[in-house]
């Protein structure tokens, strides 16, 4: 017994020993992965889009920061002042910020974090370069914001207005940032449009309009200005051209716009076919009018798209089955799109990182480019849309849906053209229609007029290439379309703006910042669901009309069988009438039988659809992590055999 227990002393000694070794050893390991995790510029990403990873627009940034140094100071509370929701999200602000400073060359950014209590040095600092606390939810005031500055520039990031939106943080980071590089220059745009964009006052309503939120953010990186719609010439000294919903434009307007991009400069121009802002403003500013439908719902510049390839239908809108949105009641309209990955141009920076967004009756560009121009599609439908009337589709969704006939073929909703572009106007500058009677009475005059005038572009000067973009909405910038506004705070709920503006900055502004602002939505449509649907409303439209042409059928057979008879028994139906009746009555039921089951299928597809989504959302990580588990207790197994 005593040789057996002096013999097991040292096994046990050894397990003793080789624990306590494992223990330490798990110990620094875990310690070692903290410290590099803190410590180390490395990071692993396995989110949709590297969502916590700095985008290529920002690393573009950043390394453009030479021989100049840019201090980020982040004033936040600290202690029993912050409050306990605010915790996590300062921690993971911090994180951000600590990926900017690893990934500048040459540590020329770096961030100062201050604690500006009130009566202290902090405070002072705080309050000398502009930031104020904000109220949180228990109503006390806290500091959460970054002031980043460059010589004398100075932008201040207020995080605290940005909770609930932190896939926001990322943008107005990098927005600072490039601000206080670039300092106080700013591109002059210029807004033509028949929208109140800029905000108005509703004369028959005595209400007063705000600026729409999307010029409101175009505005803090351009100078805007306005340009008439009954403009003749664009001001040469402006940067870039935003043409939206330019409803009712002459074709003295249209010249204006020709001859601004054959100048070289670029073109924004967004065309609608039912716009519901219009309809809705013209019913705030003269009811009457819009009661009788004198409104301008549908826009459209036919000289121009003529001359560069294109065609625009502006009495038409597109249904689309696969991006067809729910709207409330219960009801689906495909005239309301929400465009998902299909729809992108993914190989674009400014579509490359969208995830969504909402097109309300938008219409649709058809044809190739002109001989010089180049043609790339951002935006397009999918294969299952069909052209509808606006006040069908305004009215009618189910119908729509219920005689839908998909062209099978995708359409253009937005798109870029870029070369040497040709004038829509070969004869020169379009004839008022008022100076026709006048021309032969006033040749003298209007010769000393042309002196003044600047000279007619047929085409681009050689050496030149120009840029127009082409959009087939315009609703989808309004704010109801595209942000939910709480208080003083605009929430995107999709990728609208971010899609907007990226069209501005592409041909205008800072292109690095395009993919940065495309993160702002995360949202995804379900357009496996809505092709489950469209098959199946395919396959009941079909026993419908089968059921219809039977009906058909029967009514003509039972009229020959009416005229067939004696007239003096022609108000008692025959026995073959009754066979008729009786046939076309099974046939019914079958038919509806058929739809009911039709319907049932389908409904049981979308249903099994969602419960494998939910299944695997549910129980991917568990899997995942044991499945890992098992891998290492596998080779652990193996080596210890080895051995």
């Amino acid at each position: 017994m005593s040789t057996d227990s002096n013999a097991t002393a040292p096994k046990r000694n050894a397990i003793g020993l080789y624990t306590g070794i494992g223990v330490l050893a798990v110990g620094l390991i875990a310690a070692g992965v903290s410290y590099l995790s803190r410590n180390i510029p490395v990071q692993i990403d396995f989110t949709d889009n590297n969502f916590y990873s700095l985008t290529d627009g920002t690393k573009q940034i950043l390394t453009g920061i030479d021989n100049v140094e840019v201090k980020g100071t982040l004033f936040v509370s600290e202690g029993k002042e912050l409050p306990p929701e605010l915790i996590g999200r300062v921690k993971d602000l911090e994180a951000l910020l600590r990926q900017y400073e690893q990934k500048t060359p040459k540590g020329l950014f770096k961030i100062v974090k201050v604690n500006p209590a009130p009566d202290t040095e902090g405070g002072e600092q705080a309050a000398l370069a502009g930031v104020q606390p904000s109220p949180t939810r228990s109503g006390s005031e806290v500091y959460l914001t970054l002031s980043v500055s460059c010589l004398d520039k100075r932008e201040n990031v207020d995080f605290l207005a940005l909770m609930g939106r932190e896939e926001q943080f990322e943008y107005e980071i990098s927005r600072a940032i490039a601000n206080v590089l670039k300092g106080d220059v700013k591109k002059k745009i210029g807004v033509m449009s028949a929208l109140p964009l800029m905000g108005s006052m509703g004369p028959m309503m005595g209400g007063q309009q705000r600026p729409w939120i999307f010029f409101q953010q175009l505005k803090r990186d351009y100078d805007v200005t306005t340009v008439e719609m009954t403009a003749e010439s664009i001001d040469p000294s402006l940067d870039a051209l935003m043409v939206v919903h330019p409803a009712g434009i002459s074709d003295a307007g249209q010249f204006a716009i020709d001859q601004f991009v054959l100048s070289g400069k670029p073109v924004v121009l967004m065309l609608d076919s039912h716009s519901i802002v219009a309809k809705m403003t013209a019913g705030r500013q003269n009811p009457q009018a819009a009661m009788m439908g004198g409104e301008q719902t549908s826009s459209s510049v036919p000289r121009l798209t003529a001359a560069w390839g294109y065609g625009y239908d502006a009495t038409q809108v597109v249904a689309d089955m696969l991006f067809k949105t729910p709207l409330r009641g219960n009801r689906e309209s495909p005239a309301f799109m929400t465009l998902g990955e299909q729809a992108f141009n993914r190989k674009d920076p400014t579509t490359s990182g969208l995830s969504d967004l909402l097109f309300v009756f938008s219409g649709a560009f058809t044809g190739k480019p002109a001989e010089g121009l180049t043609e790339d599609v951002l935006l397009r439908t999918s294969p299952e849309n069909e052209m509808v009337n606006p006040m069908e589709a305004e009215n009618s969704e189910e119908s729509i849906i219920q005689k839908f006939k998909s062209s099978g073929e995708a359409k253009a909703l937005a798109l870029r053209l870029t070369g040497k572009f040709k004038t829509a106007f070969p004869d020169g500058k379009p004839k008022p229609a008022a100076d026709a009677d006048k021309e032969e009475n006033e040749d003298e005059k209007k010769d000393e007029e042309k002196k003044d005038e600047p000279a007619v572009l047929k085409e681009m000067a050689e050496g030149k290439s120009g840029v127009v973009i082409l959009v087939a909405d315009t609703d989808f910038l309004y704010d109801n379309f595209s942000v939910q506004v709480l208080g003083n705070m605009a929430m995107p709920f999709n990728g609208n703006l971010p899609f907007g503006l990226n069209i501005l900055d592409q041909v205008a502004g800072d292109t690095r910042l395009l993919q940065v602002r495309s993160r702002n939505s995360n949202r995804r449509p379900f357009t496996r669901i809505n092709a489950i649907e469209t098959e199946a409303n395919a396959r009941i439209q079909s026993a419908v009309s089968d059921l219809q042409k039977q009906a058909d059928e029967a009514n003509a057979k039972l009229n020959e069988l009416q005229a067939a008879k004696d007239p003096k028994q022609r108000n008692f139906l025959s026995p073959e009438q009754q066979a008729e009746i009786e046939d076309f009555r099974r046939n019914q039921a079958e038919a509806q039988r058929q739809i009911r089951e039709l319907r049932k299928s389908a409904r049981a597809d979308i249903d099994g659809t969602l419960a494998s989504m939910k299944l695997w959302n549910i129980l991917g990580t568990p899997v995942l992590v044991f499945a890992a588990g098992l891998a290492v207790f596998l080779f652990r197994r193996k080596s210890t055999s080895a051995k």
